[in-house]
């Protein structure tokens, strides 16, 4: 479910930032989903020190932040499994790196995953419902 009233110009503002037609679709497939959610509450927000990262937040029921997203340099999308994802034992990497070849471990309790399309962004989201 999207959190509504947390910086909703930045839905516009990113989709506009993202130059390949693909990614702009898979963005927008990717915040229709978080949308329908009944288990997550999502939002845009900017962060970052040196320089604005543009980060879409998944919560879940106790407040934790399991997923999130960001725009890879207005060229794809990098989702990110966080630690109360990884640690929750309900998501495998190695099943993760079986459906999207590209993902990687490059932190301790983290994970990533680039999604460049539509057809990126449903497999994930199938993956996440079903756990």
């Amino acid at each position: 479910m999207l959190k509504g009233s947390l910086f909703p110009e930045n839905y516009a503002d990113w989709l506009e930032r993202i130059e390949p037609s693909e990614v702009r679709s898979a963005f927008v497939h990717l915040v229709g989903f978080a949308a329908c959610s009944r288990t997550l509450t999502c939002h845009p927000q900017l962060k970052g020190e040196s320089g604005p990262i543009r980060d879409f937040r998944f919560h879940d029921e106790n407040g934790e932040q399991p997923f999130s997203v960001i725009i890879n340099k207005q060229s794809s999308l990098l989702f990110y499994f966080r630690p109360p994802a990884t640690r929750s034992h309900k998501y495998s990497l190695e099943e993760v790196q079986r459906l999207f070849p590209g993902a990687k471990n490059p932190q301790v309790e983290q994970w990533t995953v680039p999604l460049t399309t539509v057809s990126d962004v449903e497999r994930l989201w199938e993956y996440l419902r079903a756990q």
